[in-house]
């Protein structure tokens, strides 16, 4: 859960950083002209007093600054939580100062303070720090109308009106944030565990590889795409020499861990676009797409060298002392046209390094 909610949280910056370096600044500048167009129809007569001009001078260059920010792409996905929330302050700020300037209690523009919270389901914050921005909201609101009528207002049912528009509009922004976080999360749980249950399909349980049914999939589409863009696939299909003896001398759970550590070590030293599979018992095939029959044929002794060197637990008490793989190689077109044919050509050359007495050959 704590790696979904930071997920969630990336995604909630992102989108943040987005709205606030497209949309908010010039939203911003629209705010700015029409306050000045309201408080002028307002309060016309009054626009010569010095505090009017000082605030809008202010406001005009901030709301400047902020859409430099965000035309020059100075706003950062680490910074743009503070930038947002000093923004938010700021705009808050400002909006209690136009309360106060077209009369305070009385004002029109009070009721659009509520209103202005509900910015926060734009944005898409967290909780706290809605919180911390709802108060801002409530104590800007009451310094406003205070500081114009006095402890008068707290009588008068504008002021209360206002104020419980004000406070269910913070409750219900805080209910929907955290109803959305809760949905959030639920679905990308949900989606966790649908990938989660798609990637077992198709994964072998005990090396934790790709299984035979996934490798089927894998070489149809493959072939198809190569036909498309006229480029080779190869198939390398793995065979661990005297693994029945292995297993027969030391007992299922060590033929087990050798599997594992074949798996692992095919892994490594394959590209990592390269499709890995278990085909089946002690036997591994790999997708080479791209690779002609030189490549597919270098991977094949690369691996199978990695395989001989690798210090199995027993192996001295294999034949020559080691334990090793043969390697049958097919390559499309050269080899076969189909997706079957392959299969069938890499199989019929591992088995006639095997029969051929070599083992641990590739072919």
């Amino acid at each position: 859960m704590k790696r979904l909610k930071k997920e969630l949280e990336k995604q909630k910056i992102d989108q943040l950083h987005n709205r606030e370096s497209r949309q908010t600044p010039y939203i911003r500048i629209g705010v700015f002209i029409g306050s000045i167009f309201v408080v002028w129809l307002l309060k016309g007569h009054e626009l010569g007093r010095s505090h009017f001009l000082l605030v809008w001078i202010l406001y005009g260059v901030y709301t400047f600054f902020s859409w430099a920010l965000a035309r020059y792409r100075w706003i950062t996905k680490s910074s743009v939580t503070k930038w947002w929330i000093f923004c938010f302050i700021v705009d808050t700020s400002y909006g209690g100062f136009l309360v106060y300037s077209t009369g305070g209690v009385f004002s029109p523009v009070a009721p659009l303070l509520a209103g202005s919270l509900m910015r926060a389901l734009v944005a898409y914050p967290n909780l706290p720090s809605f919180y911390v921005l709802f108060l801002v909201h409530l104590v800007v609101y009451c310094a406003a109308v205070l500081s114009l009528g006095g402890s008068a207002v707290l009588f008068r049912p504008e002021f209360w009106f206002n104020f419980l528009l004000l406070f269910g509009t913070g409750m219900i922004t805080a209910y929907v944030i955290r109803h959305n976080d809760e949905i959030s999360l639920a679905r990308m749980q949900l989606a966790g565990e649908s990938a989660e249950l798609k990637m077992l399909a198709v994964t072998d349980d005990l090396t934790k590889i790709y299984n035979y049914r996934y490798f089927q999939q894998c070489l149809i589409e493959e072939i198809r795409r190569a036909a498309r863009f006229d480029i080779p696939v190869s198939l390398l299909i793995f065979d661990i020499d005297f693994f029945k003896t292995y297993n027969d001398t030391f007992g299922h759970p060590a033929g087990d861990r050798v599997l594992k550590e074949v798996a692992e070590i095919l892994r490594r030293h394959l590209r990592s676009s390269d499709i890995l599979c278990r085909y089946g018992g002690d036997e591994f095939v790999a997708i080479l797409v791209g690779a002609n029959g030189d490549d597919a044929a270098q991977v094949a002794r690369k691996t199978k060298e990695a395989v001989e060197s690798f210090p199995f637990q027993g192996r001295e008490y294999l034949p020559g002392g080691k334990l090793s793989i043969s390697v049958g190689v097919a390559t499309y077109p050269d080899d076969a046209l189909n997706h079957v044919d392959l299969v069938a050509e890499a199989d019929r050359r591992l088995y006639a390094a095997k029969a051929s007495g070599e083992r641990g050959d590739t072919v």
